[in-house]
């Protein structure tokens, strides 16, 4: 290897090891966000996988008071959440595609898993339009046809009724996406804030600090019901090995590794930057900030508590990076070791099909850039 080789190796390595990129699991797929780009890429019920791409620039990026730290993990938070429902809306378009062609090859007497496509099957073959123009493997020709318009005569055939129909599924709505988020964001600060306070507070403690001592470990055990409850939920169990795949991916690529899945494999379904880390992050956190509000004695009080969420939030945010920068640090390491284990029971072992569904959505939101080195130069 000559010397201009290992240098553009070394530059490689630099720029996966330590370039924003992160990811969520969806329904049957995987999303992937770099600085510029956010995909998802989905596994239909034939195999093939659909991918939706999008350019994004995170607003931290182009307003300079919002790349402030603390600041830029607050605004951060929530375009997480917004990339995360817009691919989850994808995603469950995607899952309704499946179920209208199965239904339809059960009534025109398919296969009953729906995997008989004929002309005119409902089940489109083309893959969903990308917003970056991104081909999934599948069907890179484009010449799957679902109308019936040709006999195998040569002749002009009746349409297909199956064919015609049906409007393309849109996933989530916009104004129930807000709706969602909305609820799940007010469900979520009664369950884990609201309510440990009002448990705290009928115990009759006075002492801020034993107060918010109390408060917290009770919103931790909260948290970590929540995390054993929805493990049992058998159907959680696909999208824990998603997140698995999504984890294994992101290491190959931050190993420098070529993003497959026999490399992919070898590499832990555990990442310091993932999201069970942060909440439990967050959780921590909380207990050290609510120690400055003391003990709430009404309601002004007990909603003031909330103007510190964002800032929970913010804090918890520098945290993981930092520790996802500094992961190999004793200390940054031990540190992070409870998140970890966390993960155990929110991540689970993948097989080769979802490692390749999350290659594909790392390919497409590469490559990378000098640009997207600013940040690392500055944390």
């Amino acid at each position: 290897m000559t010397v201009k080789q290992r240098i553009v190796l070394l530059h490689r390595i630099l720029l996966a090891r330590y370039a924003p990129v992160g990811g969520q699991a969806v329904i049957e797929g995987v999303m992937m966000r770099s600085p510029r780009m956010v995909a998802t890429a989905v596994q239909r019920a034939s195999g093939e996988i659909n991918v939706q791409v999008e350019p994004f620039v995170s607003v931290t990026k182009k307003t300079k008071l919002l790349s402030i730290p603390v600041v830029r993990g607050m605004v951060g938070l929530v375009e997480t959440l917004g990339l995360g429902m817009r691919s989850l809306s994808f995603s469950a378009s995607e899952a309704v595609k499946d179920e209208e062609a199965q239904k339809a090859a059960e009534a025109a007497g398919g296969l009953p898993d729906g995997s008989a496509p004929t002309a005119g099957d409902a089940s489109p073959k083309a893959p969903a339009a990308t917003a970056a123009g991104a081909t999934p493997a599948a069907a890179t020709d484009g010449s799957a046809t679902t109308d019936g318009s040709a006999a195998p005569d040569g002749s002009a055939a009746p349409a297909d009724t199956r064919a015609e129909p049906a409007e393309e599924p849109k996933g989530i709505s916009n104004w129930s996406m807000g709706l969602t988020m909305a609820f799940s964001f007010l469900l979520g600060l009664a369950i884990f804030f609201y309510l440990p306070l009002k448990l705290t507070e009928w115990t009759g403690v006075q002492n801020g600090v034993v107060f918010n001592l109390i408060d917290g470990a009770i919103r931790l055990v909260f948290f970590l019901v929540y995390l054993w409850a929805i493990s049992l939920w058998g159907e959680m169990r696909r999208l824990f090995e998603y997140h698995g795949a999504e984890h294994k991916v992101i290491h190959t690529f931050e190993a420098g590794e070529p993003l497959d899945p026999d490399h992919a494999r070898r590499f832990s379904t555990l990442h310091p930057r993932c999201g069970t880390s942060f909440l439990f992050t967050v959780m921590i956190l909380s207990i050290v900030v609510f120690t400055f509000f003391g003990r709430p004695d009404d309601l002004g009080e007990r909603l003031l508590r909330l103007v510190g969420v964002p800032l929970i939030a913010g804090l918890g945010f520098e945290y993981i990076r930092f520790s996802g920068k500094h992961a190999d640090h004793p200390v940054v390491n031990m540190l992070a070791q409870p998140g970890l284990w966390l993960q155990k029971i929110t991540t689970k072992e993948p097989d080769t099909g979802q490692l390749a569904v999350a290659c594909r959505a790392m390919e497409s939101v590469l490559p990378l850039s000098d640009e997207d080195l600013k940040d690392v130069r500055m944390m």
